[in-house]
């Protein structure tokens, strides 16, 4: 029941991080403090890339991972107990989100200004909409005459599955933004290009109707974006 996208993070973390160091230990062995030490071990020097420690944020997701795995087991009659529940993994800190100072804002856009990056990042600067959502809208998303958008959609990428739309992450993703004058004008702008790429392509343009694609109508790569 994941998205693709979960599915291949919760892989990663399986292969990368849980096998090797647990996956010797029998299911029905497995005790809380070789959990503790898994934990300890992985926030000193489970990177294997640069031998370092992982994030504590990275350590919570391995053990919320461990926690559902070990809960269907119990379910599935394979042990009598979670040894998960025993155990308290590191608890991140919170960091607090700050917008990018104007000024600095004014020189990205600056920097950004006759390229394919300037209009997302215009979008992302007065929005605050995540990459996967910005690569994801469409023209018939954007209501100009009241001067705002809505996010219905979001661009997703995974190594197997490729490119796929999705809806928005939950109900409070899908919402509607106002738009400053600055970025309704931008747009105008955009899409009248857009529209002399689009005659040159005639019927071969992609029917996607999105507003941030490449410049052959395309979807934008999230990775290749960032």
């Amino acid at each position: 029941n994941l998205g693709e996208k979960t599915f291949e993070r919760y892989k990663q973390l399986v292969d990368v991080n849980i096998n090797p160091r647990l996956g010797v230990i029998q299911l029905c062995k497995l005790q809380p403090v070789q959990l503790a030490e898994f934990y300890t071990w992985s926030c000193t020097e489970g990177n294997r890339r640069t031998g370092k420690g992982l994030s504590p944020q990275t350590v919570l997701h391995i053990h919320r991972l461990l926690s559902k795995a070990l809960k269907q087991a119990v379910m599935w009659q394979l042990r009598p107990t979670n040894p998960a529940n025993a155990v308290q993994a590191p608890r991140p800190v919170r960091k607090e989100v700050k917008p990018v100072e104007e000024d600095r804002s004014a020189l990205l856009l600056e920097t950004a200004d006759n390229t394919a990056l300037f209009l997302p990042i215009l979008t992302g600067l007065c929005t605050g909409m995540r990459r996967g959502e910005i690569l994801g809208l469409r023209w018939s998303d954007i209501d100009f005459e009241n001067a705002r958008l809505t996010v219905n959609q979001a661009l997703g990428q995974t190594r197997q599955g490729g490119l796929k739309f999705k809806p928005t992450k939950n109900k409070k993703s899908h919402r509607t933004i106002k738009l400053p004058e600055c970025l309704i004008a931008a747009l105008i702008e955009h899409r009248a290009s857009q529209d002399k790429i689009r005659k040159l392509f005639g019927p071969d343009y992609p029917k996607f109707d999105l507003m941030i694609p490449l410049e052959d109508g395309t979807p934008w790569p999230p990775d290749e974006f960032t």
